[in-house]
């Protein structure tokens, strides 16, 4: 048989998908290659496009070597799989590629030891240059003495415990037109964010145009109520209402920000038609991939300083890239000597073990307010933190022997989920307004990494569903009043954003959606049919749960989920509760999954490197 160009065809390994199959071909085919080499390259491109549909954004050709893979033993008849050669061959190869049509743009990219596809590298140098030219974007820095005035006003002498942190990460973001500041639950990144934009506004001597952005509607809802209650908090203790008063009452998502054009097809905002805007704050950037971060930096332009919040130990983005990680990396480089002596000078403090300031951009939060000195809850999440497994050991062992916030059920069956979730499911049924609905909403909620299954989403809903005599097939029918509705699309002209979380309500004897629109302002109502794709959610999937917090959470980890789990995804999903998580897990399946880190592979750190040691 024949295949591309009249070359041999490269069987199909068993195990993968033909789209990928077809698309390695077609790669490998543009190459001037004998028929070994091709066969090689098919296979390599064929890993390649697997790891970014995993969300690497490229692939460490490393890991190819000596390996064999697309194998299946159970299968009959057994899938020998496909067994790659040494390294020295692998890089032979790809070091070597030529073009059968010179003239034509390369499809690969080596940049040894990772080979991309020509897009994604091109996301990624392109991100790494904006980055940078953000960096060195020139400041009018206020002068010392007025910084530290407006710091001492912001952070009072009676601040509570860890606030120091912040206001060192404040001072050091003042001097940096780009700025990362990282920290888990509770550290005070909005906080800290909301006090940075008021000195902005302070030590300006121009009015501010600022913008709020998160990744998701539920994300740029906590971001709007987090900055609204800093804001009141600060008009409290009589800080001057004009340095306030430019900072926004409301976030908007990213795409809603950058204005997606008719049909999802790119972005209103670009290189052509930049963002006009001061300052902009992006929370829950551990959630963007590279695509959109690229998007986001291609719009920027002048003197835009940006700032971007986010918490390297949650689960990385769902696209493609673990960007957050990348930008701060693992190595704590020193704080540069001229921001330690403003920071000394400005902040009041020298740097110290509350914020770990890097360099060039970075600051890291370390105490968080969320959780009492002696919270399991928050005991847990600082050893998974800190890579610390013996004491997350112990800590589940004491969630068993003497639950407190922490709870671990290693023995469990159905009647204890359903039993545990219904007295707040017949609260939010029973709720006399929408105001008292949402509140209960937020109050529980059953997390699980996985979509089908008996433990996923879809049937823990359905299941859920049947128990409180609701849903399809029950005299309520699917749009019962109360009942929990995710976006599962986007809807750009009703304005409606996957993850948007609402509650089907009864309003004139008709039943409708309502969505919160922020702190003080009314709820955005939608005619059922006027809504795009939702789901229930009485359970959801730990991804769609970054952004959102509840009082309580029940926390499922399946041993048929063991490909999904991992300790970013226990640290997010026990992190979600403000008050108490019950863990359901078996021993095994619980040390498995915080014993595997998500490692995105990607070269954005090195990238960025490059471009700093430019002249």
């Amino acid at each position: 048989m024949s295949g591309l160009n009249g070359q041999q065809a490269v069987r199909r390994p068993g195990g993968i998908e033909y789209g990928t199959w077809a698309a390695a071909s077609e790669l490998a085919a543009l190459y001037a290659l004998d028929d070994a080499e091709r066969r090689l390259l098919v296979h390599v491109a064929m890993a390649l496009l697997e790891a970014q549909a995993e969300g690497h954004v490229c692939l460490h050709v490393g890991t190819l070597a000596g390996s064999t893979r697309w194998s299946e033993a159970e299968a009959q008849p057994p899938r020998e799989g496909y067994r790659f050669p040494d390294a020295q061959r692998l890089d032979a190869l790809l070091s070597g590629l030529k073009l059968r049509y010179p003239e034509d743009p390369a499809p690969l990219r080596y940049d040894p030891p990772r080979l991309y596809t020509r897009r994604m590298w091109g996301l990624e140098q392109e991100l790494a240059r904006r980055m940078v030219a953000r960096h060195r974007q020139p400041l009018e820095l206020a002068d010392a003495e007025a910084a530290r005035a407006v710091l001492a006003r912001l952070f009072p002498a009676t601040a509570a415990e860890g606030v120091e942190g912040q206001r060192i990460a404040v001072a050091h973001a003042l001097r940096h037109p780009l700025a990362v500041l990282t920290g888990g639950p509770g550290t005070g990144k909005t906080t800290t964010a909301t006090r940075l934009l008021a000195a902005l506004v302070a030590l300006s001597p121009r009015t501010l145009t600022i913008a709020l952005a998160a990744p998701t509607g539920k994300a740029a809802q906590r971001l709007t109520e987090s900055v609204a209650a800093q804001k009141r908090w600060l008009r409290e203790q009589g800080v001057d209402a004009a340095w306030l008063e430019p900072i926004p009452d409301h976030a908007t998502t990213v795409h809603r920000l950058l204005g997606v054009r008719g049909g999802g097809d790119g972005f209103v905002h670009g290189t052509d038609k930049p963002l006009d805007l001061d300052v902009l704050v992006v929370d829950e950037v551990s959630m963007m991939d590279l695509p959109l971060m690229t998007a986001l930096f291609r719009a920027l332009a002048g003197p835009t300083r940006v700032v971007l919040l986010g918490d390297p130990d949650q689960l990385p983005a769902v696209g493609v890239g673990g960007l957050l990680a990348e930008l701060v990396g693992e190595a704590e480089e020193a704080c540069a000597e001229d921001d330690a002596r403003w920071i000394a000078e400005v902040g009041g403090h020298p740097v110290q073990a509350q914020v770990r300031v890097h360099a060039p951009w970075h600051a890291a939060l370390r105490h968080s307010h969320r959780f009492a000195p002696g919270s399991d809850i928050g005991r847990m999440a600082k050893a998974l933190q800190d890579d610390d497994l013996d004491t997350a050991k112990s800590l589940l062992a004491l969630a068993q022997a003497e639950p407190r916030d922490l709870v671990w059920r290693p023995d469990w069956d159905e009647a204890l989920l359903l039993e545990t979730g219904a007295p707040h499911w017949h609260r939010l049924l029973q709720a006399r307004s929408p105001e008292e609905a949402f509140r209960v909403l937020a109050a529980f909620r059953v997390l699980t990494p996985l979509r089908q299954g008996p433990l996923g989403v879809e049937q823990l809903n359905r299941r859920i569903e049947q128990y409180l005599n609701l849903g399809a097939g029950s005299a309520a029918g699917s749009w019962y009043r109360g009942r929990p509705i995710m976006v599962t699309r986007n809807h750009y002209g009703v304005g409606l954003f996957n993850g948007d979380v609402g509650l089907v309500w009864e309003e004139n004897g008709q039943n409708m959606a309502l969505f919160e629109a922020g702190p003080g302002m009314p709820y955005r109502s939608f005619p059922i049919h006027r809504l795009p794709e939702v789901e229930t959610v009485f359970a959801m999937t730990v991804h769609k749960t970054q952004g959102s917090e509840f009082d309580e959470v029940l926390l499922l980890l399946p041993p048929e989920a063991e490909r999904l789990l991992s300790r970013e995804l226990v640290f997010t999903g026990i992190t979600r509760a403000r008050q108490r998580c019950t863990v359901l897990a078996t021993q095994d399946v619980w040390d498995a999954a915080v014993a595997r880190r998500v490692v995105r592979e990607g070269g954005l750190r090195k990238a960025l490197l490059a471009a700093l040691q430019q002249a």
